[in-house]
């Protein structure tokens, strides 16, 4: 039975359906990996949810995996705990290369009797310093703002600009990371196969009240992607809308950037003075426009756009690459809720997506993958935003008797 789970506000799972899935009795579970994209992947990231049992699993309990006798990478993470202070929610991340359409198994077994995890593959760490924490080629302000210090992918990508969190009220004002008063940052995975951290704080809004706010940032050690997650919880409604901002230096002109229109829709920027804005409304799931703006900064006129009358849906992709490196895009669930989402990319190597519910919501949520990678951009899964989009699927069954 495939476990279920919704991340609330504050990044708890707590919505279960573990119906049929009876691990009282049994140390493990058997995982079955599907790919329904019809994309070959290399060392994909996945991530498989189990309910626990009160007892079953100490925190100190070795995890391990394997496929036939052949031992794969596996981190476990305990998201929830019962009140004797063993795991309820385990979390498992590992990596898994699979053909299109493709179906592999994978055994998982935990528990005091289970021999320690070998060294299997590359790992990921943290690094911390008192003004910075660093995981892999990427290294994050402590502070909160900046959000992104530095990402070293065949050299520095990360130039100085809006870069973090910017908070849009009711009346239009503008609100960037430096505003919100952060809390210390958390390590809530340290590897080896996914790091992730997470920043708590509060924005105080002009019009009084305030919002609660976290970013979850995750990384797998297999792809040189940043997965940036935000949450808002705006009991007084006064939001209107959410960016993820990131100024990136990429080298000499010309630079491309494309975005994934049913057209296909691209251009170029040849100096810094260039812009690109793509606006897409979602009037209902899976209908709308949408329209691509171009031109120097503060002067874009009319580029391409959707033919009136024709329901026609952006897919959550863009990229934006010079001669040597690229960073690909996906934004998840862009067709997913009403309202309108905006993706703007500049000459300056300014990037922003941003999403404005249609109504007045308490709870404001968006991510966004940035995946760092030379060019020319391979065609396939390593480099895809759309295989990003279509993640592998994964069902859980008890362990029989006997493994």
């Amino acid at each position: 039975m495939c476990i279920g789970f919704t991340r609330t506000i504050g990044g708890l799972f707590i919505l279960w359906a573990a119906i049929g899935l009876d691990l009282h009795a049994q140390q493990g579970a058997i995982l079955s990996v599907e790919e329904t994209g019809g994309i070959r992947r290399t060392r994909f990231p996945t991530h498989a949810l189990l309910e626990l049992p009160r007892g079953r699993l100490a925190v100190t309990d070795p995890v391990r995996m394997t496929e036939g006798d052949t031992e794969v990478q596996v981190q476990g993470t305990g998201l929830l705990h019962w009140d004797d202070g063993s795991i309820r929610a385990l979390e498992v991340d590992f990596n898994v290369s699979i053909g299109p359409l493709e179906m592999r198994t994978f055994e998982l077994h935990y528990g005091p009797d289970i021999p320690q995890q070998t060294s299997v593959g590359p790992g990921l760490s943290v690094t911390e310093a008192p003004n910075f924490v660093q995981s892999g080629n990427i290294r994050f302000n402590r502070s909160g703002f900046p959000l992104l210090l530095s990402v070293d992918y065949r050299g520095e990508l990360i130039t100085t600009g809006n870069n973090g969190l910017t908070v849009i009220d009711d009346a239009g004002v503008r609100y960037d990371s430096s505003e919100i008063k952060w809390d210390s940052v958390k390590i809530l995975k340290s590897g080896p196969v996914t790091v992730q951290l997470r920043y708590e704080g509060t924005l105080e809004l002009n019009g009084g009240g305030h919002v609660d706010i976290t970013i979850d940032l995750e990384m797998p050690n297999s792809k040189s992607w940043l997965k940036i997650s935000v949450f808002v919880s705006d009991l007084d409604l006064q939001v209107r809308e959410i960016a993820i901002e990131t100024p990136l230096r990429l080298g000499e002109y010309p630079w491309t950037w494309d975005f994934g229109t049913p057209n296909g829709t691209y251009g170029v920027f040849r100096d810094s003075t260039g812009s690109v804005i793509l606006t897409q409304m979602i009037s209902e799931v899976g209908e709308g426009s949408w329209r691509v703006l171009s031109g120097p900064v503060g002067e874009e006129r009319p580029y391409e756009e959707s033919v009136a009358g024709r329901s026609e849906i952006v897919r959550g992709w863009a990229h934006l690459r010079n001669d040597t490196q690229a960073v690909a895009f996906a934004i998840e669930g862009v067709n997913e809720t009403t309202g309108t989402f905006t993706a703007a990319l500049t000459g300056q190597g300014q990037t922003s997506f941003g999403f404005a519910a249609a109504d007045p919501a308490m709870e404001h949520s968006l991510t966004v993958y940035q995946h760092f990678v030379s060019t020319p951009v391979s065609i396939g899964a390593a480099t895809s935003p759309a295989s990003i989009l279509s993640l592998l699927q994964v069902r859980t069954e008890p362990l029989p008797a006997g493994f």
